[in-house]
């Protein structure tokens, strides 16, 4: 696992096979209980993306970690604490390609950038109105 502290610092450590060793030490890394960050917030593929689940209010900020994970600063404040990267395995990988593939071409119809036939979804239901 990769920690990217909020002072700049970059830590690499082994990751434990065992799960109750390895809930540990991404406690221990994060300094508390941990939280995955959804994928929709990274921009990472083949890692997860752990911090601190009550850290935000009073972990310093990790500007540059947050933005080495792909986060735009522009959307979203910084995460705070620090944040470990664990990687992920190909199933993964692969199952998260996919959904981002069919949300892109979701989005393409949701904007009128194309119809459901041509983004090979069939139909969509609008749910929004």
């Amino acid at each position: 696992m990769i920690i990217l502290h909020p002072d700049g610092r970059r830590e690499e450590c082994e990751l434990p096979a065992d799960p109750d060793k390895r809930l540990d030490a991404l406690q221990t890394a994060v300094g508390g209980y941990i939280e995955y960050l959804s994928p929709a917030f990274h921009g990472l593929h083949n890692h997860e993306v752990i911090l601190n689940d009550d850290g935000h209010e009073r972990l310093p900020l990790n500007t540059t970690g947050s933005l080495a994970i792909g986060m735009d600063l522009k959307l979203c404040q910084p995460l705070s604490g620090p944040i470990v990267l664990v990687p992920t395995d190909e199933d993964l990988q692969t199952q998260r390609q996919a959904q981002q593939h069919f949300f892109g071409r979701l989005d393409a119809v949701v904007l009128g950038l194309s119809s459901e036939t041509e983004a090979g979804l069939g139909f969509v239901i609008d749910a929004r109105n």
